[in-house]
């Protein structure tokens, strides 16, 4: 898995890119943490991550109370399939926001303020 990190004004955009399973539940995890004290406003564009196994969604559900709370939160945007059938399986989709787009994400952080 492949994390890039942008930050667009106080909100902290992760790319993420590959599969979120094997290591990449601990990476993703050590990533937000790494921010999550500074900028608990975060948005996870998955659209190039093709797959998540459960350690994953662990991972990022884990970090989600972490971010609220800190008075922040994580959305989600561009759910593939895979991520999206996950997601859903797990009921996991009822407790993220979810966005078909980085920039409806980032219009409903606006909207919060």
């Amino acid at each position: 898995m492949e994390i890039q990190a942008r930050e667009l004004d106080d909100i902290l955009l992760l790319i993420l890119s590959g599969r979120l399973d094997g290591d990449g539940p601990e990476e993703i995890r050590l990533e937000l943490a790494g921010h999550l004290e500074h900028n608990p406003r975060i948005i996870l564009d998955c659209a190039k991550l093709t797959f998540i196994n459960s350690s994953g969604l662990g991972a990022i559900v884990s970090s989600l109370r972490i971010a609220l709370n800190n008075d922040g939160d994580i959305f989600l945007a561009n759910l593939g399939v895979n991520v999206q059938t996950m997601l859903e399986l797990t009921r996991a989709n009822r407790v993220f926001k979810i966005y078909p787009s980085v920039t409806e994400a980032l219009y409903a952080f606006g909207e919060k303020e």
